[in-house]
């Protein structure tokens, strides 16, 4: 298999883990992000490892998730719902899991090691299929972690890591933020634990978030642990009862579950019995 990341520069090399790194890939390539792949994926992997959220449309930051269920729903009837808008779906762990992926994601962990010049342990790579102009909240991966963008275009917005800079949200928080502009066949790589979030372009998104360890992060973990210090809040506080369903219909709220902005459901109309005919007499 080709190499499936570009190559860095030694600057880049060295700030790997200290600035947030952009550079390019060619995931598109191997096929598996068309939307006959994405169904065949969505179809297969297990629904208690899909993760199906929506939030507020016009919500700040600090809102997080709501989660959904797709359990009767086809892989065709999910895209097709992400596409109309609202939702995020996650395929936890896909990368390994299903054996396709499994090699793209052994070459993309050498990559990513040689290109960086760290000792990439323990990888994994989910994919989340998002909306259109879709908006997630403020969250921290609790491992090293890199997004690649293979369809559509992104803004990531990657704040400074450290205690005072985890979680919840402020507005302040905007002074020190680094946005970072993704298309596709672009990819960015931050320092571990700093907090991001990210908006949709136009278009339907496909990205591939990979995560690791180093050596670094795990002595930092250790040392966390042996100071008891607290873990960072993985994102901002999210609603893990499912509060709508995933079907033929799109996205559907259940009942007594629907948050006030909501759109209201349209009732379908009633139709009158045609009337009886008249025979007239000869």
């Amino acid at each position: 298999m080709p190499d499936l990341l570009s190559p860095l520069t030694a600057d880049q090399r060295r700030l790997a883990r200290r600035e947030v790194l952009r550079f390019g890939h060619a995931l598109a390539g191997t096929g598996l992000f068309a939307d006959e792949s994405l169904i065949q994926l969505l179809d297969l992997h297990p629904r208690a490892r899909t993760r199906v959220l929506t939030r507020r449309p016009d919500g700040s930051p600090r809102d997080g998730w709501i989660a959904g269920a797709a359990e009767k729903a086809t892989g065709a009837q999910i895209l097709k719902a992400i596409g109309a808008g609202g939702l995020s779906v996650t395929l936890d762990g896909v990368m390994s899991s299903d054996p396709a992926c499994r090699l793209v994601l052994d070459q993309l962990a050498a990559d990513l090691g040689e290109a960086t010049g760290l000792m990439v342990m323990g990888a994994d790579a989910s994919i989340i299929i998002s909306s259109p102009r879709l908006a997630a909240p403020l969250g921290i991966d609790r491992r090293e972690a890199a997004t690649l963008t293979v369809r559509g275009g992104q803004v990531l917005y990657v704040y400074p890591a450290g205690q005072a800079a985890g979680l919840p949200w402020s507005p302040a928080r905007e002074d020190a933020v680094t946005p970072v502009m993704l298309q596709a066949g672009q990819a960015a790589f931050w320092p571990s634990q700093s907090p991001t979030r990210w908006v949709n372009g136009e278009g339907l998104n496909v990205s591939v978030v990979f995560t690791f360890e180093t050596p670094q992060s795990m002595l930092a973990d250790v040392l966390r642990r042996a100071l008891r210090r607290p873990s960072p809040a993985a994102c901002a506080q999210t609603d893990l009862t499912p509060r709508f369903d995933v079907g033929a219909r799109g996205l559907v709220w259940r009942e007594g579950l629907a948050p006030d902005w909501a759109p209201t459901a349209k009732k379908a109309p009633r139709r009158r019995a045609p009337a009886a005919k008249t025979l007239k007499a000869a």
